[in-house]
């Protein structure tokens, strides 16, 4: 917007020179301020001034004194005429935005520009106090007041800068320190605007309590924070500080309806925070909670300043903020009976819920914070849990015929808030009495006669998923084995239906045992409440119920290392091997089960890392037929790809894998190319490379024998070749390659390798004819399968044995094969500079993947420099190569550092004559790209010999 910067001080003229035109306009026809400033022109214009230079910056600030003063304050002070608004308005606006926009108050400007801006700056002192003293002459101008106001908290803001930079702004700020004595009043903001004494600022102060709008009573409490940053961070005097904070305190307190969205912005929640008392912040909590939970219009902003980092960051507003919405939620449960309720107003059963909340007392809470005492809160928790361990034993009626209602929306709105404060960071102590809290009201909504629909769901979805799950799995795990009964809760959480997936539940369960642990005794109790674990266990259905639970009990028993407990464990994991083995003589479809596989492949790992021959007996018999089922689960298309049924189907195949030598004398003969085989279908008729994925490709390759690899490898080629033909469904040829990226990782024996090695050669020519075939067709376009076949290609030419052992022990061979070399080299090269270039719009992730081509090629071009005096001849015409690509293509950044750094790497390996030969060479404009780099590489990339 503004191409010229010396020009901004005559346009900023020229604009406030239409006062004359506006002042002789109709009302009707005066436009708005936003329509003569809107806030695009605001953002360029304070973009503008921070690149201003220091002249600059005085020259602009001395225009908008002079329009301030002649045709504002000076027709105020002899109310000769009328001052227009709209003017008064936008010379408000503009000077805001130049005092936030300007770089003076920085150590990096000469200190004559600083003493003339700390002049003008005294100089606009004496007119916000003619304009202040004007104003209050007159009747109270809401819009007048407002420009002011802004004014005079844009100057603090310089004011602080300039004194935190300045030796001369801090003297003057003592001298203000004595008025600030005598009125210790929040509103009396003479310390920091000298220009209105203690009164008139009282008198302002007043006259906006009475009249002023929503606007005034906001920029009003701005200045009072600003005030109070002020005085905390300057005023040495610990009785005048603190008899200010608390009078600061007591405003805000009383204006809390204005103040409260002030106060959670930026660096406000850290200042209030330590000025306010438990009481106060305690009451503040409570409006802001209630304003974000009763009043839809300011219910997304308020949950808006609930994100913002001054907030989440703050542990003293996160802890109010949350038993605020705690204590909201017991005052829905402990309602009254009303004649006419809302339709959103169901009949619940309230005992639990209001027997557990109402011991929460946050003003305790808050001063055990504040004190850093945050054991005396253990007899609260004891005391509330001991009401959840009472509802575990006796399960109460849920029917009510009071006429009690309860506000289920209500409810929502306040665990939706307790949902966006980050509780997970909150102390041990606390994360316990969270747990605690969200328990019974868990437990009072499962027993009620709410009717299931969608607001319960929601409900239920917060309770466990977001705020006990968010808890649990956090840093810190909360120490509810001194607290809750660990056995009779996993009982009850078992017998629910959880809206959770299967791997969050799971997830549940291992963090509630990895409570438990910690206690000794608490471990021995669950054998008491969990059916599976004990020693005369219930029938084989009853197992399957619980088998879930007791699987993530297993997860977590084989981590746990304290001796005190080994003989507990090593008693239940082999009861837990007792029910397994129980399931899997069932014929009844439970051994397909995900909690089955999961458990037997538990199993099996324990057995197998200590040992327990007589133990692995017991599972080996089972093994053909678990094979046969995870087969079934992997070949079944009524199964998404995702569902955890194929998760731990594949887990167990990857177990088997890779202790394919212990089990060869129980698994079939063609184990191998089964499990090939299915894979490789699975993987075709869903287009994913995430059933395959390398990982379990990967263990494929490395457990088949070399009689079992070749027809495995012709098989996948024969695959690649039907997807590199098919060029509808591209998503069939990315799949098939990542499955070669397995072949290259994995690691092989040296018979294995020639297999690879051939195959690799025979993919190379396919791939490269592919290549150059989409080239011929598509030209420079943009095709999305040319990316995993680049990215391919480099990487089997990194990766590639072959090529390392030819470039380590084949010298001789390496120089007959360098213009092959350089012709695929040039090939890639010019294939990602072609399709990485600025005129093919790409979305981020397109250009991400064009990126990692990039990268592959830069590590492919390091790789020269180990071989410098074979490719000494030839890398200046590389670099002729990579410069014309600059020369001819705008490329992305991202791809452009990538080939940067590739002729960094090959300057390196030129010697003298060759970067003559160049420069006589090569076009002007290459020529021109050469000198930059070279002088680049010169400066910052090449070796020294120094450290």
């Amino acid at each position: 917007m503004f191409v010229k910067l010396s020009r901004l001080q005559k346009f900023v003229a020229k604009l406030l020179n239409l006062r004359i035109t506006l002042s002789s306009r109709e009302a009707e026809k005066v436009p708005t301020l936003r329509d003569i400033l809107p806030i695009e022109f605001c953002t360029e214009f304070q973009t503008a001034i921070t690149l201003l230079s220091g002249g600059q910056t005085v020259e602009l600030m001395r225009t908008l004194l002079f329009h301030l003063n002649q045709d504002c304050v000076v027709v105020l002070e002899k109310q000769q005429g009328d001052c227009t608004l709209l003017f008064l308005q936008i010379i408000s606006k503009l000077m805001c935005h130049f005092l936030r926009g300007t770089r003076v108050a920085d150590h990096s400007v000469p200190s004559q520009i600083v003493l003339k801006f700390s002049s003008m700056m005294t100089e606009l002192q004496d007119l916000l106090g003619k304009l202040g003293q004007a104003l209050l002459h007159r009747e109270h101008n809401c819009l007048l007041m407002v420009a002011f106001l802004q004014l005079c908290y844009n100057w603090g803001e310089m004011k602080v800068l300039l004194i935190h930079y300045s030796v001369k702004y801090e003297s003057a700020a003592d001298l203000q320190l004595a008025a600030l004595q005598e009125d210790i009043s929040a509103t009396n903001l003479s310390y920091l605007h000298p220009y209105l004494n203690s009164e008139l600022w009282n008198l302002v102060a007043q006259r906006i309590d009475n009249f002023g709008e929503a606007d005034c009573k906001e920029l009003l409490v701005k200045l009072i924070l600003q005030k109070l940053q002020a005085v905390v961070l300057y005023v040495n005097n610990n009785k005048t500080r603190q008899d200010i904070m608390l009078s600061a305190a007591r405003h805000l307190m009383s204006h809390i309806r204005e103040a409260w969205p002030i106060i959670l912005t930026g660096a406000n929640a850290l200042l209030v925070t330590s000025v306010l008392n438990p009481e106060q912040l305690e009451c503040f909590a409570n409006h802001v909670v209630q304003e974000i939970g009763c009043s839809s219009e300011s219910c997304s902003e308020g949950l808006d300043a609930l994100k913002k980092p001054g907030v989440q960051e703050n542990r003293i507003l996160v802890v109010a903020f949350t038993c605020a919405a705690l204590r909201c939620i017991m005052k829905l449960f402990s309602g009254i009976k009303r004649k006419i309720d809302r339709a959103s107003h169901q009949v619940v059963h309230l005992t639990l819920a209001r027997k557990v909340l109402t011991r929460l007392d946050p003003c305790h809470i808050l001063t055990c914070m504040s004190k850093d005492d945050l054991e005396a809160l253990t007899p609260v928790v004891r005391d509330m849990a001991s009401a959840v361990n009472g509802s575990f034993k006796k399960e109460e009626d849920s029917l009510v015929t009071d006429g009690w209602k309860l506000d289920v929306m209500g409810v929502q709105r306040y665990l939706h808030i307790l949902e966006l404060l980050p509780l997970q960071h909150t102390p041990g102590i606390l994360k316990s009495l969270l747990v605690v809290s969200i328990l019974a009201l868990a437990i009072t909504f499962e027993r009620s006669d709410i009717s299931r629909g969608e607001q319960l769901s929601n409900i239920r979805s917060l309770l466990y998923r977001h705020l006990l799950l968010g808890l649990l799995d956090s840093p810190g795990l909360p120490d509810l084995s001194s607290y809750l009964s660990i056995g009779q809760l996993a009982n009850w959480l078992t017998n629910l239906d959880l809206p959770l997936s299967r791997d969050l539940q799971c997830l549940l369960f291992q963090r509630l045992f990895e409570s438990s642990l910690s206690c000794s005794s608490t471990l021995h109790q669950l054998q008491d409440e969990m059916p599976v674990l004990q020693k005369q266990s219930s029938q084989w259905p009853q197992d399957m119920k619980t088998l879930g639970t007791a699987v993530a009990l297993l997860q977590v028993l084989n981590k746990h290392e304290n001796p005190e407990d080994q003989s507990l464990c090593l008693k239940y994991q082999r009861r837990l091997l007792r029910s397994i083995v129980r399931i899997m003589e069932h014929q009844d479809g439970a051994a397909a089960s995900p909690s089955v596989f999961e458990g037997y492949n538990l199993m099996l790992i324990w057995c197998l890392q200590e040992g327990d021959s007589k133990q692995l007996e017991k599972l080996t018999p089972h093994l053909s037929t678990v094979v046969e089922a995870c087969l079934s689960q992997i070949r079944s298309k009524d199964l998404p790809t995702q569902s955890s049924s194929i998760k731990s189907s594949l887990d167990l195949l990857a177990t088997l894998l890779q202790y394919k030598f212990q089990f060869n004398a129980v698994l079939p003969s063609n184990f191998i190319h089964r499990v090939w085989s299915e894979l490789a279908n699975q993987d075709m008729s869903a287009g994913l490379s995430t059933v395959g994925g390398s990982e379990h490709m990967q263990l494929v390759f490395e457990a088949a024998t070399e009689k079992e690899l070749y027809p495995i490898l012709q098989d996948l080629k024969v695959i690649t070749k039907v997807a590199v033909q098919s060029s509808e469904k591209p998503e069939i040829l990315r799949a098939r390659l990542s499955i070669w990226k397995a072949v290259i990782q994995s690691r092989f024996s040296d018979g294995r390798i020639n297999a690879r090695k051939m195959a690799l050669e025979q993919l190379c020519q396919m791939l490269t004819v592919f290549v150059n075939r989409c080239r011929v067709m598509h030209g420079t376009s943009g095709e999305s399968s040319m990316l995993p076949v680049l990215e391919l290609l480099l990487t089997i030419t990194q990766k590639s044995l072959l090529l390392q052992v030819l470039m380590k022990f084949r010298e001789s061979v390496v120089l007959d094969c360098i213009p092959s070399f350089l012709q695929c080299y040039r090939q890639l090269a010019t294939t990602v500079a072609s399709h990485g270039h600025v005129d093919l719009r790409y979305s981020a992730a397109e250009v991400k993947q064009y990126a990692v081509c990039a990268h592959g090629l830069e590590r492919l071009t390091n790789l020269l420099k180990e071989h410098k005096p074979y490719f000494v001849r030839v890398a200046a015409y590389i670099v002729a190569d990579l410069l014309q690509f600059f020369e001819t293509y705008t490329l992305y950044p991202e791809v452009k550092i990538h080939y940067s750094n590739c002729i960094h790497s090959l300057l390196s390996i030129c010697d003298s004559h060759a970067i003559l030969f160049l420069s006589r060479t090569l076009t002007p404009a290459s020529q021109l790209l050469l000198k930059t780099f070279y002088t680049t590489y010169n400066k910052f990339h090449r070796f020294t010999g120094k450290v």
